[in-house]
């Protein structure tokens, strides 16, 4: 088991909210259907795996490879995400503990099978010895590590690094977005997830997904060849730019404090940051005579006033003015950089250990 604990704000900020955590994968079980969780390719089922530590990890079955396209229907649609829990600005965090240099990675915002985000990690070191795994992005791209965006099935790297994971030991990953921006961080020693990532990638998507589901990739990577791929507990932060308690997911108005997300007007844009205008605040009545007798005030004197009839006063009066202008918020609208600190904290032990 483990416990994800926010040690300190965000830069920019961006503060994160834990909003979903899963961390009791079943010993020997096939995960597809069990808690939301589902699968992308039925013939190689994700099995629950608990380690001599006690941690509960996922792990595919095959280590099949083929096709060069993700979203083709076979090994190359090896995810399995969970549907019961939905990111759109957030942080996906997880371990993984790898016996195989093939590619896994961390899904979020997934729409269906054609169209998510991946932070994909292809290879990997073993005791100072690199190792190059299979790429599922067709022989013409070549990566380690790097942001993919799968649209209509086609991937494109938004960002990539020669760097990759290591074997044989317990190590960290974080996929990031928010507002377009992505960030992918890797720790090689999941432990020490409260101090700066091994690595991290930055990437920026002009038309990003909305929200979607959250899990994991593997492919070319299973325990039927007495290796592969251990993939950890795993838990969604969400974004809450504007820190009043209200994920941006659901924020009306995330860049302006407003925790009781007041929304007068029911236009969908909080109180906060909608115009005086919109929310009925504003004084529109523009008449300034208000007297109620019927006879015409005649102008006599040189002063400009209108002589009023006998028995009234000086009737010059100021104009009534609207409101005050809006508070200059926007919908939606985040800081154009953010960075993630967490502390990942791991019952001692190793694998099988």
């Amino acid at each position: 088991m483990i416990a994800l604990l926010l040690l300190a704000r965000a830069a920019l900020a961006v503060d994160f909210v834990e909003a979903w955590s899963y961390d009791d994968y079943v010993e020997d079980t096939p995960m597809s259907g069990v808690d939301g969780w589902t699968g992308g390719y039925p013939s190689d089922p994700w099995y629950g795996y608990v380690g001599g530590s006690g941690i509960h990890y996922l792990t595919p079955w095959n280590d099949e490879t083929g096709g060069t396209r993700f979203g083709s229907g076979g090994p190359i649609d090896n995810w399995l995400v969970n549907a019961g829990v939905s990111v759109e600005d957030g942080s996906v965090v997880s371990l993984f503990y790898s016996m195989d240099p093939e590619a896994m990675g961390l899904v979020s915002n997934f729409q269906d099978a054609q169209n998510f985000y991946v932070f994909l990690m292809v290879g990997g070191t073993w005791e100072g010895t690199a190792y190059t795994g299979v790429t599922p992005l067709g022989s013409t791209e070549v990566v380690n590590s790097a942001i993919v965006k799968i649209e209509d099935g086609v991937p494109t790297v938004l960002a990539q690094t020669d760097a990759s994971y290591s074997g044989g030991t317990r190590c960290g990953y974080s996929l990031t977005v928010n507002d377009g921006a992505l960030e992918a961080s890797y720790w090689e020693d999941a432990s020490a997830m409260d101090r700066p990532a091994t690595f991290t990638l930055d990437a920026t998507d002009p038309t990003p997904f909305p929200a979607g589901a959250a899990g994991f990739y593997a492919y070319g990577s299973g325990i039927s060849d007495s290796s592969g791929m251990y993939l950890g507990p795993i838990s969604v932060l969400q974004a809450d730019d504007d820190e009043d308690g209200v994920v941006d997911d659901v924020d009306n108005c995330e860049d302006v404090p407003n925790a009781d997300q007041a929304d007068r007007d029911k236009d969908g844009i909080g109180d906060a940051c909608d115009t005086p205008e919109d929310t009925g605040d504003a004084d529109t009545d523009t008449d300034t005579d208000t007297d109620t007798d019927t006879d015409a005030d005649i102008d006599t004197d040189t002063d400009g006033d209108a002589d009023l009839d006998s028995g009234d006063g000086d009737d010059t009066r100021p104009a009534v003015l609207p409101g005050a202008g809006s508070c200059g918020c926007g919908v939606g609208g985040a800081p154009s950089g953010f960075a993630l600190l967490l502390s990942l904290v791991v019952m001692a032990g190793r694998r099988r250990g």
